[in-house]
């Protein structure tokens, strides 16, 4: 019921009431700012901001900007489907499988291959090359001389919350290097601070009240293509506190699914923490009996880590699997139980190294867990990744043990030196430092054994650089050879012979595959005891097979033959 005289409705049947402003802001699900404007535009009244009346100066500047990447936009866009040179990034979109409507939609274009195409666009139509630079649409030498930025690329518009396009993004169609590259930081543009298709994903976002973080530009755009309206892209960069600052009073679930390889496990680690630090209560963490963990400030967000299968990203995971892809999702893990499993996964089996884990890894992450149901759960996952009674893990819990409080959770650290306690980043360290040595014994490793993707990827760059050491630097990512350079500037071992490295490697394989055996082993009795306690037959008769099967590889680990004694091992029964 609307009551005119009084300018304000009643809700007879949820009981709301307000003026036209809260009715706008609870029907459209937007902020009071907003629903000034829609009302401001409806009444034809122009609303003037001491804000942004400020500096009037700098805001005509800022509309230029905007103005000129705009048309720029136009100029891509044109080039793409309307000119034979764009073949090329035509055919990339098919392939890719990106159909028309959507490249529309999104404003993709085509920089063609010229020093000055987009250049003398403008500067035929009076547009003065300070301004292009000062857009980020030309690129500079000391000298003066000036050239177009983006050149033989598939280009991307990117664009702020409201629309309006602030840069680029570009990815190479030849072998022109880096494969992607983004506008230079400008007035209007810092990539640290901007979501790319957040003005595509903005109201899904607010209806459903969460948002899929990605980390490519194609993977955004494969997720509106099949519907998933309310995924964001990082573009490459890990995620930033700045970047979700527009959308933290909107959300309550946060899902980060970032590629799976190195480099996004590596983006992963670094966007928990912008997220913790968004989200992040300053006292404590609250989690909920259905699994999510809340941080609360002013609002909250359940922050889930959507884990890719097979290695893919999302872009291909969508396109070729899209049941998949909304299983991932479905199933995105919690963050406590996310930092549990990787912190935990590569402890030493021995009492000193699993009561150190305990101490100073898992109880500063369960201290901060208000809800006793959930805190039982995370104990249980616990005590059996590092061995111990739920009693002992819980005991631990409530005595405090560790007196540092958590702060932020961090993953395993690298200003600790790689030491044979720590098989995998002994074997990666000896890997890089010999790899001549190492090249022939890597046939030895299994992958699965590896868990950190950074460590899987350098040993397999070691493989395809055939041992060659300046190959191997030659084909390290950025953040790969920064992860590198630091693992060996922590590495020392004096006494290095290839005879004694030759061994050392072959300790570390040997040694690696059986800290995993050993903690499979774990999972797997673990299993095997909760299916009897709940009487599920079927599940018992599987982990019985797995036990069996894990069992029969226990020979490989056993200590080698004496060359001085009778080994009973080898005597017939």
């Amino acid at each position: 019921m609307v009551y005119p005289d009084s300018q304000s409705f009643h809700c007879f049947g949820c009981g709301k009431s307000g003026d036209a402003f809260s009715y706008i802001m609870q029907t459209e699900n937007v902020d009071f700012r907003d629903a000034l404007k829609q009302l401001a535009e409806r009444a034809g009244v122009e609303l003037e901001s001491r804000i942004e009346r400020k500096d009037p100066e700098r805001d005509r500047v800022r509309e230029r900007l905007v103005e000129l990447n705009e048309r720029a936009a136009a100029f891509f866009s044109n080039a793409l489907w309307n000119s034979p040179a764009g073949m090329p990034a035509r055919t990339l979109l098919e392939q890719r499988g990106v159909d028309r409507r959507a490249a529309e939609r999104f404003g993709l274009g085509f920089a063609p291959d010229s020093f000055d195409a987009l250049k003398r666009y403008f500067t035929n139509r009076e547009v003065a090359e300070t301004e292009l630079i000062d857009a980020g649409l030309l690129s500079t030498r000391d000298d003066g001389r000036s050239w177009d930025r983006f050149r033989n690329r598939l280009t991307f518009p990117i664009r702020d919350r409201e629309g309006r396009t602030v840069g680029f993004g570009a990815r190479a169609l030849g072998d022109e290097k880096p494969k992607y590259l983004n506008t230079a930081q400008t007035a209007i543009f810092d990539k640290r601070s901007l979501l790319y298709a957040l003005d595509k994903a903005y109201d899904d976002i607010r209806r459903q009240r969460a948002v899929v973080i990605v980390e490519g530009y194609m993977d955004a755009i494969a997720a509106h293509q099949f519907g998933f309206d309310n995924v964001v892209a990082s573009m490459g960069t890990a995620v930033t506190a700045t970047q979700v600052s527009s959308i933290r009073r909107y959300v309550d679930r946060v899902y980060l699914a970032l590629d799976s390889d190195a480099a996004g496990q590596m983006a992963t680690l670094r966007g928990i923490d912008a997220l913790r630090d968004s989200f992040a209560d300053e006292e404590r963490v609250e989690v909920k009996p259905q699994n999510p963990v809340r941080f609360e400030r002013t609002i909250g967000a359940e922050i889930r880590i959507v884990e890719i299968p097979h290695g893919k990203d999302p872009d291909e995971l969508i396109r070729h699997d899209v049941d998949a892809w909304r299983a991932a999702l479905a199933g995105a893990t919690p963050l406590v139980a996310y930092y549990l499993t990787r912190a935990l996964a590569g402890i030493e089996p021995t009492p000193v190294a699993r009561a150190k884990a305990l101490t100073e890894i898992a109880v500063p992450i369960l201290r901060e867990i208000g809800d006793a149901a959930v805190l039982a759960q995370y104990v249980g996952m616990t005590s059996r990744l590092l061995g111990f009674k739920d009693t002992d893990v819980h005991s631990a819990v409530l005595r405090g043990v560790s007196r540092r409080p958590m702060g932020r959770v961090a993953p395993p650290r690298l200003d600790e030196r790689p030491t044979v306690s720590d098989p995998e980043r002994y074997l990666v360290s000896l890997a890089l430092r010999s790899p001549w040595i190492a090249l022939p014994r890597l046939v030895e490793v299994d992958r699965d054994d590896v868990l950190d993707a950074r460590n899987r990827e350098l040993l397999t760059v070691v493989e395809e650089a055939d041992g060659d050491a300046e190959t191997i630097q030659t084909n390290l990512s950025p953040e790969l050879l920064e992860y590198a350079t630091a693992l060996l500037a922590s590495f020392t071992r004096p006494g290095e012979t290839p005879g004694i490295t030759n061994h050392d490697i072959g300790q570390a394989i040997r040694r690696l595959a059986q800290i995993r055996h050993q903690f499979r082993l774990k999972q797997v009795q673990t299993d095997i005891e909760q299916a009897r306690r709940a009487g599920d037959q079927d599940e018992l008769t599987e982990q019985v097979q797995r036990m069996t099967q894990l069992a029969q590889r226990k020979p490989l680990f056993d200590p080698n033959e004496s060359p001085y004694f009778k080994d009973t091992r080898s005597v017939a029964s």
